[in-house]
């Protein structure tokens, strides 16, 4: 739905902005089979975004030397396409195998009367390309219970933070290792983990912004370091 803009500074700041809307189309399949130990899943997409709502800036009227402002409004018509696929494999019993991958295509088809900044060559506010992939492995310990170990490694592609999809706006793709060993007792009323996050410590952005005018900085957001934490629980 459309609206008035949240936050107004300035009175040139205090505008409405129309509602966006989106026609969307999808084609997938999607198969499971020997004997229910192997499941695939994919789809196409497309979506067409008309008023495409965001947060740019516009050139305040009658400024000298020019000055920018934020402002939330319709700023361009914007094509999003992708794939997506989806696997999980229980090939013995108690090990498992999953996996999970996405790219699209991000394009400003059309751009806006009020828009400063943004071409139909402006980078994608979102990353192009996204993967996941885990393992394990469930180890019956008899009357001790269950014990299961297990990986994911996951893959997030750099993107722009920033509207105008400027160099200075870039955070950049990143990998993560995290892991865990969960244990249940076998009346399933005891169950423990032992999880670790960033395994190997990588230092990576969230996002980053470009705060230069009028303040003269940077910001931006590392994502949390190396963590472990252990988790215990009971059930009545």
């Amino acid at each position: 739905a459309g609206g008035s803009n949240p936050r107004p500074l300035t009175q040139q700041q205090a505008n409405t902005f129309a509602p966006e809307t989106v026609v969307a189309y999808e084609l997938g399949a999607k198969f499971e089979g020997f004997n229910h130990r192997l499941r695939w899943n994919n789809a196409l997409y497309l979506s067409d975004y008309s008023d495409f709502q965001t947060t740019g800036q516009e050139l305040v009227p009658g400024s000298n030397p020019p000055v920018v402002f934020n402002v939330y409004s319709n700023f361009a018509k914007v094509r999003i396409s992708g794939a997506e696929t989806e696997l999980d494999w229980e090939p013995v019993n108690g090990l498992v195998f999953d996996a999970s991958g996405g790219a699209l295509s991000y394009k400003v088809v059309e751009v806006g009367a009020r828009a400063t900044g943004i071409t139909t060559t402006t980078k994608p506010p979102i990353p192009e390309r996204q993967t996941d992939a885990g393992v394990q492995y469930s180890i019956p310990l008899g009357n001790a219970g269950l014990l299961t170990p297990r990986v994911d490694l996951s893959y997030q592609g750099g993107f722009y933070s920033g509207t105008y999809g400027l160099p200075i706006d870039h955070v950049g793709g990143y990998a993560l290792v995290n892991a865990h060993l969960s244990w249940e007792s076998q009346d399933g009323r005891w169950q423990a983990t032992l999880q670790l996050n960033n395994a190997l410590n990588r230092y990576y952005h969230v996002n980053v912004y470009d705060n230069t005018s009028p303040f003269g900085i940077i910001e931006a957001q590392p994502g949390m370091p190396r963590e472990w934490l252990l988790s215990v629980r009971r059930s009545f």
